[in-house]
């Protein structure tokens, strides 16, 4: 079996989470599972966080349309405004959110798309024929953020892509938004995520 197994419980929670990771296709797949140890329910947030390696002009694909509403979580960009403001995928106010710019502008920011996913897929385009994708069960991992950095953190040079359970990144601020956060008492929730290259089929 060429599958890898790691499990830890929380030092300051109820819960254990696992994850496997394995072949899956011409890519790999990680599973995860999550399980509530207590009686009462716990209120969480799972955001897959895969940061990929930034290049110069690469774009983000994501199954969202032109025009879909997303808020603004933080921002170097002046044109996206400040925490909470609305902001509009895939440009605003002439920056291309989907875009990869240069690491030497020092800048960066961070959004969550208002409604869930339509699909479960995202894609970053290293240049016109190849990509790699991450594919998702949309039901598991219904919302959607996007954060980039070109310079800004760290000097870090970086997109990540957070497919999750429920946005702006805390169980209570989700839950104003009507999201739901809670895993009930001695519940467990599991999803996965496949990693594969694409290329651009003409």
């Amino acid at each position: 079996d060429s599958t890898l197994h790691f499990w830890t419980y929380s030092p300051r929670f109820a819960y254990r989470l696992d994850k496997w990771i394995r072949q899956h296709g011409n890519g790999f797949r990680i599973h995860y599972k999550v399980q509530n140890l207590c009686e009462w329910e716990f209120k969480c947030i799972y955001a897959a966080h895969c940061m990929l390696a930034a290049r110069e002009n690469a774009r983000l694909e994501l199954p969202f349309a032109d025009g879909s509403e997303c808020l603004t979580i933080f921002s170097d960009f002046q044109e996206l405004g400040k925490y909470g403001d609305p902001v509009t995928w895939s440009k605003q106010n002439g920056v291309e959110l989907g875009l990869s710019y240069p690491r030497g502008i020092a800048k960066g920011f961070k959004i969550y798309f208002k409604d869930r996913i339509p699909q479960g897929w995202c894609r970053y385009w290293y240049n016109e024929q190849t990509a790699l994708e991450i594919a998702f069960d949309p039901m598991s991992l219904p919302y959607f953020a996007v954060w980039a950095n070109y310079g800004a953190f760290q000097k870090k040079y970086n997109v990540a892509i957070e497919p999750c359970t429920a946005p702006m990144d805390d169980p209570f601020t989700a839950q104003k938004y009507g999201a739901l956060t809670a895993l009930p008492a001695y519940g467990t929730k599991e999803w996965h995520l496949d990693f594969s290259m694409v290329e651009y089929q003409r």
